[in-house]
């Protein structure tokens, strides 16, 4: 099993904006190939209307069955929806049966395909097995890391 790279970011790029989720998925060009799944940490701030419904669905299943499923088009809209989350632990797989909760963070980056977690408002970390994938963000952000 190949092991993770991971970074940790900045929650803001160097001309003062904030790095949002989406930022980081534009990073990730083939964010389709994978499950995705959020766990039980998910506490967005302000939510724009067209991502209500979504972030309402996703709260529930995460109640339900301690992670929520979600697709990569509806992860977009959530991403582009939410204005900044205060914690998010997101996982995404090639295999299924990995999205679940994981006993401590280093089983979940061992296991995982890619891991984006927010820090109570205060940092990311993005972990990916793909060397070139994580290149792209070390070369997107290399001046927002950590």
């Amino acid at each position: 099993m190949k092991t993770m790279n991971k970074i940790c970011l900045k929650t803001k790029f160097e001309n003062g904006l904030f790095i949002e989720l989406l930022d980081i998925f534009k990073t990730i060009p083939n964010g389709k190939d994978f499950q995705w799944a959020v766990l039980p940490i998910y506490e967005p701030t302000y939510i724009q209307e067209k991502a209500q419904d979504i972030s309402s669905e996703v709260s529930k299943q995460i109640i339900a069955m301690k992670v929520a499923s979600i697709d990569w088009k509806k992860l977009l809209v959530l991403s582009d929806g939410v204005g900044q989350f205060i914690d998010l632990v997101l996982i995404g797989c090639k295999d299924e049966k990995n999205l679940k909760p994981y006993p401590n963070d280093n089983e979940m980056f061992k296991t995982c395909d890619i891991v984006i977690v927010m820090f109570d408002t205060s940092y990311w970390e993005i972990g990916c097995k793909d060397q070139k994938l994580m290149d792209r963000f070390i070369q997107k952000f290399k001046h927002e890391l950590k």
